[in-house]
């Protein structure tokens, strides 16, 4: 009996769920963070704590509310729809523009997210060297696009199927630190008439 674990939520917080997967979600949290707590009263002390992994941290561009993640276009605009950011361009030189993680309600370590998933689709029409793409990662003292501080990514043509890139970013030996933003350098070479629709960006634990 005195081991028995006993917790009750408050209305308020009840009342912040929209859907019953916010829930689940705080469900998840709130019982990893008990497991800890009881491991750590009662386990066995020879035994290593568990890993508690961070949560990804998923931008999805089908929500008009994540617009604010956006900054930066030069050459490009872009507009959040149904289908994700469609991305249009102004000029073929060097289009690009910013997802700006600090306009997120808490700072994160570089170091907890080893891969960014790009879920994207490409129209058949765009030309070939559209294919190549350049992503600027701005983190710890890097607050900016630098030069030497990219990796280049090579993307697919998928019509109106929807693809996933999948970037290992502690590769680049410079991801740390604080996470900013990054740039998406989205064609390295390409025509005016060339686009893209990205459904999301997500920070994938290590």
């Amino acid at each position: 009996a005195d081991r028995a674990l006993i917790h009750h939520h408050s209305t308020a917080d009840l009342n912040t769920f929209r859907v019953h997967m916010d829930a689940c979600n705080f469900l998840g949290k709130w019982l990893n963070k008990r497991l800890v707590w009881l491991n750590g009263k009662w386990g066995d002390p020879t035994l290593e704590p568990p890993v508690v992994l961070p949560d990804k941290i998923e931008i999805d561009f089908t929500k008009s509310e994540n617009k604010k993640f956006l900054s930066g276009f030069k050459r490009c605009a872009g507009e959040i729809t149904s289908d994700g950011l469609v991305i249009t361009l102004q000029d073929a030189h060097d289009p690009y523009f910013y997802i700006d993680y600090e306009a997120l309600e808490e700072v994160h370590e570089a170091e907890n997210y080893g891969y960014l998933e790009i879920v994207y689709k490409i129209p058949y029409s765009n030309s070939e060297q559209s294919l190549t793409a350049e992503l600027f990662l701005c983190s710890g003292n890097i607050s900016g696009a630098t030069a030497g501080v990219s990796t280049v990514v090579h993307t697919e043509y998928s019509g109106e199927r929807y693809v996933t890139l999948k970037v290992d970013l502690l590769d680049t030996g410079w991801w740390s630190g604080d996470i900013h933003r990054i740039r998406f350098d989205i064609f390295n070479s390409c025509r005016v008439s060339d686009t893209i629709t990205i459904k999301s960006f997500t920070l994938l634990p290590e």
